[in-house]
C-alpha cells in the first residue's frame, strides 16, 4: 500500500548528530583518521595578530576547503562554496555545524596573493654569468655577489647609482636605495644539471615509459581532480592547482592503504598467521637452546 507523503518530514525536528549524517566508510572519514592538518595553524600563526583586529577564519579551515575541491573536483571556488553549504559530509570535514555559515569564495581568492606583480621583470630575464658568479640585468648593468643569508641563499646586489637613472627601474625594483637584489639557492646549479639531463639521450629514452609510471597519475587527477582545466591564468597560480592535485591524490592513496592495513591487522586469517609466527619462533628458541647441551652430552660420551 502506497502511503501518503509526510507533510512535515522537511520541517520536523529530529535529534542527530552530524556525525551520525556521515557514512562510516565516506573517504573523508578515511583522510581526517590518518591525516592531519593542524601543522597549517603552526606555520600561519606569525601571519596574525594576536590582540588587534577582527576575528580570523580558521587557516586549517580555508586550506581544506581548497583540500576538498580538488579532492573531488569542483571546478570553482564558488560552486565550492555552495557544496558544502549542502552537504554534511563536507561540513564534518571541516569542523562546521549545520547552521555554522560557510567562508565566503572572495575570502578563498584573497588568500591567493600573487607572488609576482604584474609589470615587473621576471627573474629568468636576468641572466647568471657562472664564470663571474654575477646577474647581468635586461639594460646590461652588472649585478655582483654580495653575501650568503642563513637560509641558504647567495645574494646579489646592484649598485645604486647604476639603477637611480635607468629607464628599467620601475619594472625592476622599488626600493627606496635604488637597488636590486637578487638571490640564488647554493644548489641552484644541481637543479640546473637535472634540467640539463632531461635533453640528453638518455634522458629522451627514459622519458619514454612515463605513460607507465605517471600517464595514470594524470589521468586520475584529470578525470577526478578537476585537472582537464587550469582554473587560473599564471604559471605560479597553474603550478599552485597541480601541487594540490597531487597532494590530494596521495592523501588518499595513503588514507586508503592505512585503512586497508588496518582491516587487515582485525582479520581472523592475520590472527591466526601471527599465532602460526609465535609458535614457529618458540620452536626455534627452545630448538636453539637444547642443541649445546646435546653436543656436551655427545662430546662427554666420546671421552668415556
Amino acid at each position: 500500500m502506497l502511503k501518503p507523503a509526510a507533510a512535515t518530514a522537511q520541517t520536523e525536528l529530529a535529534m542527530v548528530t552530524l556525525d551520525q549524517l556521515v557514512p562510516r566508510d565516506h573517504l573523508l572519514r578515511l583522510i581526517d583518521t590518518h591525516i592531519r592538518f593542524d601543522f597549517i595553524r603552526e606555520k600561519t600563526e606569525g601571519l596574525y595578530c594576536a590582540s588587534n583586529g577582527r576575528p580570523a577564519i580558521d587557516p586549517v579551515v580555508l586550506f581544506t576547503m581548497l583540500f576538498i575541491g580538488y579532492l573531488f573536483g569542483v571546478r570553482s571556488e564558488r560552486r565550492l562554496v555552495r557544496e558544502i553549504e549542502v552537504n554534511v559530509a563536507y561540513r564534518w570535514f571541516l569542523g562546521l555545524r549545520l547552521t555554522d555559515k560557510v567562508p565566503d569564495a572572495s575570502t578563498l581568492s584573497q588568500n591567493r596573493r600573487p607572488s609576482h606583480r604584474e609589470g615587473y621583470l621576471h627573474k629568468r630575464e636576468y641572466a647568471y654569468d657562472a664564470q663571474s658568479d654575477s646577474y647581468r640585468c635586461p639594460a646590461g648593468q652588472v649585478i655582483v655577489y654580495r653575501g650568503t643569508n642563513r637560509m641558504g641563499y647567495r645574494e646579489y646586489a646592484s649598485a645604486p647609482s647604476q639603477c637611480r637613472q635607468c629607464p628599467q627601474r620601475a619594472r625592476c625594483t622599488q626600493s627606496q636605495n635604488a637597488q636590486k637584489l637578487i638571490t640564488r639557492h647554493l644548489w641552484q646549479h644541481f637543479k640546473e644539471q637535472i634540467d640539463g639531463n632531461r635533453l640528453t639521450e638518455l634522458g629522451k629514452r627514459l622519458y619514454g615509459p612515463r605513460k607507465e609510471t605517471v600517464e595514470r597519475s594524470f589521468a586520475d587527477a584529470k578525470e577526478l581532480h578537476g585537472h582537464r582545466y587550469a582554473r587560473f591564468r599564471g604559471q605560479a597560480k597553474v603550478q599552485a592547482q597541480c601541487l594540490l592535485s597531487a597532494a590530494c591524490q596521495n592523501m588518499k592513496k595513503i588514507a586508503l592503504l592505512l585503512a586497508r592495513r588496518a582491516a587487515a591487522l582485525l582479520s581472523p586469517r592475520f590472527r591466526l598467521y601471527r599465532a602460526l609466527v609465535g609458535v614457529l619462533r618458540g620452536q626455534h628458541l627452545l630448538l636453539s637452546q637444547t642443541r649445546p647441551a646435546d653436543r656436551r652430552c655427545d662430546s662427554v660420551s666420546a671421552v668415556v
